[in-house]
């Protein structure tokens, strides 16, 4: 059962071109989902078009640019899977969808569904993806992106070209790192606890370096917290930062003014209030990055 599956996977109905490639939108929303599972996010058969889905296919998106220009919309990949027996669709009365304007959830096929709960099996899918639409150098992004191994992609590569890739590890990285931050703080603002999110374009928040990345080169999660556009940029510029106690600390009046009318958004008013970590996550940034922050920013 599962070599079927294997051999199903890596013929999906795709649209190939000879610049652009194999279409990369059903193998990349596939991955998504694989990583829901991994994750414990899904442990049914249900997939919806919910927020942590559109996180990840958004930012594996970037891995494939190059070549696809377009933005990924992923109501296209999530519609047409059904051509290909992965799922059945539905609209929001869980009647079968026939529109990709409609679609909102899936079911998936029985069997595959009990296969992606073996870790062994989500392993093998994932790398039947990778390997059967995407160029090498996609390949090692996704490897990156997806916390897999390379050693089945770079076999008989030269030691040259299989260190040639530092582009497409760090793009990988980053869409990594933004899959964790994100998602381990549920699309919430760690500065204001703010927190919307819409079907069409998920969260607002974004996943900010505390360490800089340009100097610290460091995707791990935990040099990372997830902001506001907003938030991120006043992070960045050193007029707020965190204490060891999680603590938000706020520059001096020397340093900025700022005017905010009665009921909004004040950074002076934040000063000394905890850090928003939503309860039961274990993601926490490191007291290391921190310090740095706050050494780079003068606050020590």
């Amino acid at each position: 059962m599962s070599t079927d599956w294997l051999a199903r996977l890596g013929k999906l109905r795709v649209d190939t071109d000879s610049v652009k490639g194999r279409a990369p939108h059903k193998p990349l929303l596939l991955l998504a989902v694989i990583d829901l599972f991994e994750s414990g996010s899904i442990d049914e058969g249900i997939v919806g078009l919910t927020p942590d889905l559109l996180l990840r296919f958004q930012n594996l998106w970037p891995i494939v640019l190059e070549r696809r220009r377009n933005r990924g919309d992923i109501h296209l990949p999530f519609h047409a899977l059904a051509t290909d027996k992965v799922w059945s669709v539905f609209d929001s009365d869980h009647r079968p969808s026939r529109s990709r304007e409609t679609s909102v959830t899936a079911q998936l096929d029985p069997a595959l569904a009990a296969l992606l709960k073996d870790p062994v099996f989500r392993s093998a899918a994932r790398l039947r993806l990778v390997t059967a639409y995407f160029p090498l150098v996609e390949q090692v992004a996704l490897a990156a992106a997806l916390g897999i191994s390379e050693a089945g992609l770079l076999s008989g590569q030269s030691t040259e070209a299989a260190g040639s890739f530092r582009e497409a590890r760090e793009k990988g990285r980053s869409a990594r790192f933004k899959n964790i931050v994100v998602s381990g703080y549920r699309f919430t603002c760690a500065l204001t606890g703010y927190r919307l999110i819409t079907l069409a374009n998920g969260g607002i928040v974004e996943a900010a370096h505390i360490h800089a990345f340009r100097d610290s080169r460091n995707d791990d999660p935990s040099n990372g917290l997830a902001l506001t556009p907003t938030a991120h940029a006043l992070f960045d510029r050193g007029l707020w930062s965190v204490d060891d106690g999680f603590r938000i600390i706020v520059g001096s009046r020397m340093e900025f003014t700022e005017e905010a009318p009665l009921g909004g958004f004040s950074l002076r008013a934040l000063a000394g209030q905890p850090l928003h970590i939503p309860s039961g996550v274990t993601l926490r940034p490191s007291p290391e990055h921190l310090a740095w922050h706050r050494r780079f920013h003068r606050f020590t």
